[in-house]
């Protein structure tokens, strides 16, 4: 903030936007709260005499021996600063990275198709922040400088009261918002996706349920639900899931995982999902499996007791199509809200946004990736560009585009013309498309009711017996036109006087 004003005002631009931002930071941090107003307020307000005030090498001098502070040496706004960079790095940027990596089975550009990972990562997320509010985070390295910084400050009461409230919203926003959605009996079983170990637990689970359900023929299976007990065993959750930001492994208790995520779970109800319905032989297999089965990788399937090998070719091609297909947010799909659309601000109808939306999936975007692994062949001493850029932009486009055609080619020659004909027609014929059904339909039940509804006026179809004129037929004025910008020259200066104008 001391730069960019200085930098600011040595350029004359004291009125300017960064300006004013770097004040307004430089003002907050001089507030260092106190019972006596007058022990911090200066009546003079001079922002330079803040940028003197405030000395942030106090703060930031690492590896030597501080002197303690003293009360009121701490800024009221550094000191939550600190607090939240100490919460991002000890949770919520490793959180937050985790929604943006790859699937790393599908690799590069699978981005937000994390969905067969994310009931698992819900558990992470509520075990970590249930450490943290059993209250010993100020122990801990991350918050280091903020437990310092409070040594500086008039009343900690204040920050105690403040940093159990923030704990307690972001705890009620995650439970109303994150757990309900990925421990749902509808989404539950994405489980079987995701880490080996659990996904065979979810599954003994379900067979336990249907087996209980055949011995005592008690449908609600609470019986079950009690008696049930999971593997009480630590496993480590692999690379995936590290946390790079804290520089630690993810290490979790089987049973007290399954215990968070299944506590609210109706097996009756999860047995009658259409995934589990369909598929249920072969988890049924997966779950009575003596050995740990990774559903993607077909050399841990091994064989039953009759030595016949295990195939769950079904149930992986389920994993990529009904469970990894699922976006887990929606970044992804913002790039195409406006194929979606039905009327279009812009007036392009369906078909052109159709087509723009498949040269950008198709061509545009894996180009992008593409390319930038061909400038790192070309350079392996360089890193990846963020863009590609320039005249090598160019080279590779029409080298990349060649590529294309020939896979299309062989698209083409793979399909009868019949059906080739039948694509194009649908993608380019505005009658194939949603928006040209529901204009038939609304437009049906629009005929409808003019010729079957009986007209009635209401009082704001009636006449009101006079009109308005026009400012240029000597009329009246909206009164959203009564303002000194809209005003004449003459109006303004009498305005500026407190005197009327008579302006026609």
């Amino acid at each position: 903030a001391v730069a960019v004003k200085q930098n600011q005002i040595y350029q004359k631009k004291h009125t300017s936007y960064l300006c004013t931002l770097s004040s307004t930071l430089l003002s907050l941090m001089k507030e260092k709260g106190t019972a006596d107003k007058d022990a911090y307020y200066r009546p003079d307000n001079d922002e330079d005499l803040v940028i003197d005030d405030f000395n942030a090498d106090l703060y930031l001098v690492e590896d030597q021996a501080q002197p303690p502070l003293k009360r009121n040496d701490t800024p009221i706004f550094y000191a939550m600063l600190l607090f939240f960079r100490g919460f991002g790095d000890i949770y919520f940027d490793d959180m937050f990275h985790f929604t943006m990596k790859d699937d790393p089975f599908l690799g590069e550009g699978s981005f937000g198709q994390i969905s067969r990972f994310c009931v698992e990562r819900c558990y992470i997320m509520h075990k970590l922040l249930s450490d943290i509010e059993k209250g010993n985070w100020k122990e801990w390295t991350q918050f280091q400088e903020y437990t310092r910084a409070l040594e500086g400050v008039n009343n900690k009461d204040d920050f105690d009261k403040m940093t159990t409230i923030f704990f307690q919203r972001f705890r009620n926003v995650f439970d109303k918002h994150v757990a309900p959605c990925w421990r749902s009996d509808t989404i539950l079983h994405y489980i079987i996706g995701g880490n080996p170990t659990l996904a065979k637990e979810f599954a003994r689970w379900l067979v336990d349920y249907d087996v209980m359900m055949h011995d005592t023929d008690d449908e609600n299976g609470d019986e079950s639900d009690e008696r049930y007990q999971f593997t009480d065993k630590t496993i480590d959750m692999g690379p995936f899931h590290y946390r790079k930001k804290a520089q630690k492994h993810v290490h979790i208790n089987i049973k007290d995982c399954m215990q968070y995520l299944t506590a609210d779970a109706d097996r009756k109800v999860i047995m009658s999902t259409p995934f589990v319905k369909s598929h249920w032989d072969q988890i049924q297999k997966l779950g009575m499996c003596e050995h740990v089965v990774d559903l993607l990788d077909e050399d841990s399937w091994g064989e039953d007791t009759r030595g016949n090998p295990y195939d769950f070719s079904a149930l992986r091609d389920a994993i990529w199509n009904e469970i990894a297909i699922h976006s887990s947010h929606q970044q992804r799909c913002e790039n195409y809200v406006q194929l979606a659309a039905l009327v279009s601000k812009t007036r392009v109808g369906e078909v052109r946004r159709t087509l723009r939306a498949i040269i950008l999936s198709t061509i545009i975007r894996p180009f992008h990736m593409w390319a930038k692994q061909e400038i790192v062949r070309r350079n392996p001493e360089k890193k990846a560009p963020r863009r590609v850029e320039g005249q090598i932009r160019g080279e590779l486009l029409i080298k990349f585009v060649e590529q294309f055609r020939r896979k299309l080619n062989r698209a083409k020659r793979s399909i009868s013309n019949e059906r080739y004909d039948a694509i194009k027609k649908k993608l380019i014929d505005q009658n194939e498309k949603t928006s040209a059904r529901y204009t038939t339909e609304n437009m049906e039940k629009m005929k409808e009711s003019l010729e079957k509804s009986t007209r009635r006026v209401t009082k704001a179809e009636e006449a009101a017996g006079f009109y308005d004129k026009t400012v240029m037929m000597s009329g009246g004025i909206s009164f959203k036109l009564l303002s000194m910008v809209n005003s004449c020259k003459p109006c303004q200066a009498a305005w500026k006087k407190r005197k009327s104008n008579d302006c026609r």
